[in-house]
């Protein structure tokens, strides 16, 4: 087996790369952000982002799943109680978004994916597909097990969570107490509906 050419890409210049695009992004927005912007605040040439990442809506994406913490990963727990779990899911991603930075780049990806642009696709691909796959794998399984009803559909149940933590982004913080009540409230009506 061959080794790749070139030097291998350097992990405190991938981070320092991905710090940057943040800052601009919470400075600014996903319009106004540029890869000479994020090369400049880096401290690296254009040339060392585009050979990472081809265009700023993967640079943005990757910034935003690297501030997650989990490489791109969202599991959905599966402890065995599909209630627990949704609820969860829900107050681990409804505590990131209450925090304004995490707001304002999700938001700045939001307007990004709804001004049409040749990123929106890429956009969707690496941020909506994991989550939204990760929810529809846990009610489906459910499903199978016999929790719910064979009727239900998956898609349906990650639209409305996904669209309870969408809502919220755009419509102001909810922290606290009264997120988690309505965590709790939308994920009782789900499942009791589902059952």
């Amino acid at each position: 087996m061959s080794q790749p050419l070139g030097r291998p890409r350097d992990a405190t210049l991938h981070a320092a790369i991905l710090d940057a695009a943040r800052e601009v992004l919470v400075e600014s927005s996903y319009a106004e952000l540029s890869m000479d912007a994020v090369a400049a605040r880096a401290q690296v040439g254009k040339k060392t982002i585009y050979r990472r990442w081809p265009s700023k809506a993967p640079l943005v994406a990757e910034a935003v799943l690297d501030a997650y913490g989990r490489g791109g990963s969202f599991a959905v727990p599966d402890t065995g109680d599909l209630r627990a779990d949704l609820h969860r899911w829900l107050i681990e991603h409804g505590e990131f978004i209450a925090e304004p930075t995490n707001a304002k780049l999700i938001r700045a990806l939001i307007a990004a994916a709804a001004a049409g642009s040749g990123d929106s696709e890429a956009l969707y691909q690496q941020l909506s597909v994991p989550q939204r796959g990760g929810l529809v794998d846990r009610v489906h399984r459910a499903v199978k097990s016999g929790a719910l009803r064979p009727d239900i559909d998956p898609d349906v149940v990650a639209n409305a969570l996904m669209g309870t933590l969408l809502l919220q982004v755009m419509s102001g913080p909810v922290s606290g107490d009264h997120a988690v009540g309505q965590y709790a409230a939308l994920v009782d009506a789900l499942v009791d509906g589902m059952v």
